[in-house]
């Protein structure tokens, strides 16, 4: 049986990364890992799994970097941390122009 992990792509890298709700301009956490398939956020904000959620990243130094797609939870769980969840996005429908624009961001921030 192939697990979910199993059938990751991407290249993974560990991104710190601002992540905020794009309609309600709300931040929803920040990105422990993201690749051009999707991102694990760490937020204090419960979600719904299958929710889809218009997404906003926000460059750390470059707001012209900034991008914004829809995201689907595809699983959630409480942290480590007291109040705080982690959250599994899977990115829907990114454009090859948006994919391409993670992958370079990834490799100007990745740690």
């Amino acid at each position: 049986m192939t697990s979910i992990i199993d059938k990751r792509k991407a290249k993974r890298s560990i991104i710190r990364i601002k992540v905020f709700d794009s309609i309600s301009d709300k931040l929803i956490g920040n990105t422990i890992d993201l690749n051009s398939d999707g991102m694990l956020l760490v937020g204090s904000n419960e979600v719904t799994l299958g929710q889809e959620i218009s997404v906003r990243l926000e460059h750390t130094f470059n707001a012209s970097k900034n991008i914004t797609l829809k995201a689907k939870v595809v699983w959630h769980m409480a942290s480590v941390k007291a109040g705080m969840y982690n959250t599994g996005f899977y990115f829907i429908d990114a454009t090859p122009e948006q994919t391409s624009f993670i992958d370079a961001l990834i490799d100007e921030l990745a740690m």
